[in-house]
């Protein structure tokens, strides 16, 4: 089913699904209670399409550079139709995970214990059927003193035990509201991922396209000497217009 049917089947069961069941009258209280309930089962399979069709229409643009973040804020304007996620996000969400009383407390091994069974988690969340297990080694005992701390690390660790392409998945995942909110059905879905970290960008740009084929990298702002990619798009100076040049560029590559 196309994203543009979805659509309009959410369209057709959401009012009933969101409705406020009242108990009178009474002689059709338990009908109107399996209506609703029926309602929101269909939702809920029904977004689940969506978001797969969804993932089927995406293609990655990952933006590093110091002017990153302005690219990502300019390339969110509706007219250009791009998804913009914090790649950042998954980390800090498995992160959050971990009681913050415990920071300072518990060792680091314990920590990632507790990290390893919030991915576990996730990755149900987000239909991975398997994955590499996240695991303690010496090379990641050092001090987390809170969830900021613990996020760069499991990023770290989990980019090099799990792959960093789990981020993509969990960015198209987390817009799926939006996108059905937005009525979101065209042919292609730009979702944007920026970072200030450019190891992190390759990391993203490599392993993105174990996820999708199409996977761009953008540079907003005056490059550094050691960032360079072949076909990378850079955006010198960035505004309006020229984010829009870019988007044009990348768009006619796939």
């Amino acid at each position: 089913m196309s994203l543009v049917n979805i659509l309009s089947e959410i369209k057709k069961n959401l009012p009933l699904a969101e409705s406020i069941v009242d108990s009178e009258p009474g002689t059709t209280y338990r009908g109107r209670v399996g209506l609703k309930k029926a309602a929101i089962e269909t939702v809920s399979r029904l977004k689940n399409d969506y978001r797969k069709e969804l993932l089927s229409s995406t293609f990655f643009i990952v933006v590093t550079g110091p002017a990153q973040e302005q690219f990502a804020q300019l390339a969110s304007n509706p007219a250009f139709e791009c998804f913009c996620s914090d790649p950042e996000s998954l980390y800090k969400e498995l992160a959050s995970k971990v009681e913050p009383t415990l920071y300072g407390r518990e060792g680091t091994r314990h920590l990632f214990g507790i990290a390893s069974n919030a991915l576990y988690d996730k990755a149900m969340e987000l239909n991975i059927d398997s994955h590499n297990m996240l695991q303690f080694s010496e090379k990641y005992n050092m001090g987390v003193k809170n969830a900021n701390d613990f996020a760069s690390l499991l990023k770290a660790a989990m980019n090099d035990q799990v792959g960093s392409e789990i981020v993509g998945l969990n960015a198209v995942y987390s817009l799926v509201d939006k996108a059905i909110e937005n009525g979101h059905s065209a042919r292609v879905t730009p979702v944007l991922l920026n970072t200030p970290d450019e190891k992190f960008a390759l990391d993203l740009l490599q392993n993105l396209s174990r996820l999708k084929t199409k996977t761009f990298l953008v540079v907003a702002g005056k490059p550094s000497k050691t960032l360079n990619v072949k076909d990378a798009v850079v955006v010198k100076n960035v505004n309006e217009e020229s984010v829009g040049e870019a988007l044009a560029a990348i768009g006619g590559k796939l």
